[in-house]
């Protein structure tokens, strides 16, 4: 009897060049640039060129409209290197329901990792991978570090876990976002955190975490209006679950955040552990 056993390594899926959708008309349209169904399975994506997702409307009116750059639903993509540009964009609809992702890869429990020197412009959305063991560790990590790495968009943990770094090798990266939910955050030397602000944000915390949140020596933090701002209104832009949980390595980084120019204000910081040393 012969018995015969047939192992194959699950290949990357690489892609150097261009892969892109495009939908328009006067309906609810889904675009998705790359997409991996239910039955399918691809469990790393290396992109060095670009993944871009547009999805348009002549009828601002229509219930919904969505954008994918990558979206996954086999659940088994759980390494994402970006060194080229991922993207999604959608016309904004009356009712404000567009969904503009960059990268879905929520339906999984299994941990994730996705890492970037590139850009990312639109939502990422995490699975419900939990910690890791009995470590410090999130099941999931977004890494965002070099010159030319950016994140432009919600970040997302669901049900799960995630630590976000930036810069944390004090090469440079850019957060900007309007509505991150992790388990923590910590941004390096050389990194920068832009809180995107237009005038349907409200007083919920454009970064939340349930852990730690730092800013370490050489940060830079910014407010950038995508719109005009009501005349006069107070935003919470960090805040944590834990006590003594944002710390802000440089005294006087609060109040040296770059507002814009057609804006005034003042920055307060209400957490016993900001201003001091992590």
């Amino acid at each position: 009897m012969l018995f015969r056993s047939t192992i194959k390594r699950n290949a990357a899926f690489i892609n150097e060049g261009s892969i892109q959708a495009t939908t328009t008309g006067n309906q609810a349209v889904t675009a998705a640039a790359l997409k991996i169904l239910a039955q399918g399975s691809t469990a790393s994506l290396i992109n060095t060129g670009t993944i871009s997702a547009l999805a348009s409307t002549t009828d601002t009116g229509v219930a919904s409209l969505s954008a994918y750059g990558i979206q996954d639903l086999s659940g088994t993509l759980t390494n994402i290197v970006n060194t080229g540009s991922i993207a999604a964009a959608a016309t904004t609809l009356d009712n404000g329901l567009q969904k503009i992702v960059a990268i879905d890869i929520s339906h999984t429990s299994a941990n994730e990792l996705v890492t970037t020197n590139g850009v990312i412009t639109g939502d990422v959305l995490f699975g419900s991978a939990p910690m890791v063991g009995n470590t410090t560790n999130a099941g999931n990590q977004l890494i965002i570090q070099g010159s030319g790495a950016a994140v432009s968009g919600a970040v997302l943990k669901g049900s799960g876990t995630l630590d976000i770094y930036v810069s944390f090798d004090g090469t440079g990266g850019i957060l900007q976002t309007d509505n991150t939910q992790a388990t923590t955050l910590k941004v390096g030397e050389n990194g920068t955190t832009k809180f995107a602000l237009n005038k349907n944000t409200t007083t919920a915390p454009l970064i939340a975490t349930t852990g730690v949140t730092s800013f370490n020596l050489g940060t830079t933090m910014a407010v950038t209006p995508s719109t005009f701002l009501p005349e006069s209104q107070t935003y919470t832009l960090v805040s944590s679950n834990v006590a003594g949980g944002v710390h802000i390595e440089t005294p006087g980084t609060t109040t040296a955040l770059t507002i814009p120019y057609m804006y005034k204000g003042t920055v307060t910081c209400d957490d016993s552990a900001c201003g001091s040393d992590p």
